[in-house]
């Protein structure tokens, strides 16, 4: 399954913002629209993402002149995002290795949605719950006790993610 599978089930709402607005307005227009990042845009162009961690640093760095603070001062850039047909577990690769918590999604260069680590996590459990319930596809754990199963009785779940490639992601951004 794909990235796109997750858009496609998401109440997609991509929320952009230009990058000439204030971190005030970013962060109304979080409030607003429920969502904890925006996609920067310059001209309708994205350049970048702003996010409720990007907000918090900035209000660290400055202080109560945080929100008269221009969003080109605190965007993070360049856009980490990935394709549609990028599969899940190469994204959740990319999400941990990078730390990141919400990654854009593109298809024909245009951005479709943004998927959360959240999603991610959700989905991944729905999937694991049900390898559990059918028994065609259960592995017993090896009799290695280094297998990385969670006990005698228990399938190996952790053997499954040992060998997710790392991907570097697309990056988007104009510096």
């Amino acid at each position: 399954m794909d990235i796109g599978n997750i858009i496609g089930r998401k109440n997609v709402n991509v929320v952009t913002i230009d990058i000439s607005w204030s971190l005030q307005a970013a962060a109304a227009l979080m409030i607003r629209n429920h969502v904890a990042a925006l996609i920067v845009t310059d001209r309708g162009k994205p350049v970048g993402l702003i996010s409720e961690r990007d907000l918090v640093s900035a209000l660290a760095e400055t202080g109560s002149r945080v929100a008269r603070t221009p969003i080109r001062d605190a965007v993070t850039k360049p856009v980490i995002a990935v394709s549609a047909r990028e599969s899940i577990m190469r994204a959740m690769a990319l999400m941990t290795e990078l730390r990141l918590r919400h990654l854009p999604v593109f298809e024909n260069s245009e951005v479709i949605g943004v998927v959360t680590l959240r999603d991610l996590i959700k989905f991944r459990l729905r999937e694991i719950e049900l390898e559990s319930l059918s028994p065609a596809t259960w592995q017993p754990p090896s009799d290695s006790s280094d297998d990385g199963s969670l006990g005698p009785d228990e399938p190996s779940l952790l053997a499954h993610n040992r060998n997710v490639p790392e991907v570097p992601g697309t990056l988007l951004g104009l510096e």
